[in-house]
């Protein structure tokens, strides 16, 4: 006869026959092996140890510890998730970074005109900003679709589908664009925007405005990108466009005279520079996995 009881915690089983000699066996490995187990005989009286137990037969049965079960940690593959972790992060961390540069490159720009420019340039930007912190959902939701479609094996569908996102991030683009123009005195209204600053104000917004289709489009190409993996692309198209529109607006304001509207064309030539970058990227994976 050969009873035995299981360890859970080392997958080892532990068995003793009639005459006492028993064997632990661990199972559910390829190195399987016996050991020999120490084997009580005769009747015990009210002893428990709560590790041993007795069948009917008269064995004890004892989870025995199997060494090759501790098997040490592989700190190759921690140190290369680690690795692969910061290859990932640092780079978005700075796009993440670089984004709020266009507001401060504008602010600092435009503080050179006055006070009033500089409050009439708060309340446009405020607008934009937060129309572009709404559609956020457009990088997260590329990011999740692409990943998913590039762990399957199917990297050309899941850059298609980005590029479909793409298209989406534009209408919604062309939607906030349009709704900015009819809308913009009753929103810069409803921000408290003073009497004083409205001008500037609606036209710095209604130009800025024009970048949203840009923006948006950029913010789910920003996604695909990350979808695949590939965050020093974003990266380096962020600090491009933050540059270009550093150029642009020194010589908008300061050189051409154009005020504070020279400050929001800088803005949508930069986005417009983004998007269009993105873009190529994309069509350029498409046709390497086409």
């Amino acid at each position: 006869m050969f009873l035995g009881v299981s360890d859970p915690r080392t997958s080892s089983f532990a068995a003793a026959g009639e005459d006492g000699a028993g064997t632990a066996v661990t199972v559910g490995t390829p190195w399987a092996r016996c050991q020999p187990l120490e084997h009580d005989r005769g009747t015990r009286t009210g002893e428990d140890d709560g590790v041993a137990d007795r069948s009917e037969s008269g064995a004890t049965l004892r989870p025995v510890m199997d060494p090759a079960a501790r098997l040490p940690l592989d700190t190759t593959s921690t140190r290369t998730s680690a690795r692969e972790i910061l290859r990932l992060a640092v780079p978005a961390f700075g796009a993440l970074v670089a984004q709020p540069l266009f507001t401060l490159i504008d602010a600092v720009i435009v503080a050179t005109l006055g006070t009033t420019s500089l409050a009439a340039l708060g309340a446009g930007a405020q607008v934009f900003t937060t129309v572009t912190g709404l559609a956020v959902f457009l990088a997260y939701g590329t990011t999740a679709v692409v990943a998913r479609r590039v762990g399957a094996g199917q990297v050309a569908a899941g850059i298609s589908d980005g590029i479909e996102g793409v298209a989406l991030g534009l209408v919604i683009g062309l939607a906030a664009t349009a709704g900015t123009w009819l809308l913009g005195p009753q929103l810069l209204e409803w921000i408290g925007t003073s009497p004083e600053t409205t001008s500037e104000a609606l036209a710095y917004l209604r130009t800025i405005s024009l970048a949203f289709p840009f923006a948006l489009a950029a913010m789910a190409a920003i996604g695909v990108l990350r979808g695949l993996q590939d965050t020093a692309t974003t990266l380096w198209v962020t600090l491009a466009a933050v540059g270009a529109n550093l150029a642009l607006s020194y010589y908008l304001v300061l050189v051409a005279r154009w005020g504070i509207t020279g400050s929001a064309w800088a803005t949508v030539i930069a986005e417009v520079l983004a998007a269009g970058l993105f873009l190529a990227e994309h069509g350029r994976r498409a046709r390497r996995h086409s």
